[in-house]
């Protein structure tokens, strides 16, 4: 999060069999928040405390299940390979990494 912060790109990965806990690892519980509540809160501190600085901020949340790629973050691309899942982010205007500076 601190190397995104300061520029860089960044990515969270979990990996594992089913039932191994990575959706917990990711989403975590209201008692023990898991890595994607508590890099968000660190992203917006960083932000609401440096009103000066113009900030981007872009976000993909993924699935690859049995060789199909799922954008968690929209409706269309349950099931798609994932050509046609960046197909449809580009289509609805998402950034791509060609853009990225």
């Amino acid at each position: 999060v601190l190397s995104a912060l300061s520029g860089g790109h960044a990515c969270v990965l979990a990996y594992g069999q089913t039932g191994s806990g990575k959706t917990h690892t990711m989403v975590g519980s209201e008692g023990c928040p898991g890595v994607v509540p508590r890099a968000s809160d660190l992203v917006w501190d960083r932000i609401d405390a440096t009103p000066q600085t113009e900030w981007h901020v872009s976000l993909t949340a993924v699935e690859l299940h049995n060789d199909l790629f799922r954008d968690l973050l929209a409706a269309d691309t349950a099931g798609a390979t994932p050509a046609a899942a960046e197909a449809a982010r580009r289509a609805r205007g998402g950034d791509s990494d060609d853009d990225a500076p």
